[in-house]
């Protein structure tokens, strides 16, 4: 799987399809669009959405100073649907949604 996303290039290796042979389960962090086809060619998926209030993503995404304002403003009004078994709400501690995440992970 491959995609492209704020000017730059992201892909899986096709080496995780042993993994998955070998019942591990493996993690990726995708763009929201490849959802259904990530479905469609490593089925099961669980999809953990992680998200957080426009005013804290904003502040983050300035503080990361990697796009320009105008690329940030884009990226923040841009919505895509998608339906996720498990919605974490990223707006305290690195530890508390970490510890959500594990928790969406061992549940699923």
């Amino acid at each position: 799987l491959t995609w492209s996303a704020h000017g730059l290039h992201y892909g899986i290796p096709n080496s995780i399809l042993d993994d998955i042979k070998r019942g591990k389960h493996v993690v990726a962090n995708v763009s929201r669009e490849l959802i259904g086809k990530a479905k469609r060619t490593f089925n099961p998926v669980q999809v953990i959405l992680v998200t957080a209030p426009i005013q804290i993503l904003s502040t983050r995404l300035k503080s990361r100073g990697r796009e320009s304002p105008p690329d940030i403003t884009g990226r923040l009004t841009r919505q895509a649907q998608i339906t996720a078994n498990t919605t974490i709400v990223n707006d305290g501690s690195i530890e508390t949604a970490l510890n959500k995440f594990i928790i969406a992970l061992t549940n699923s």
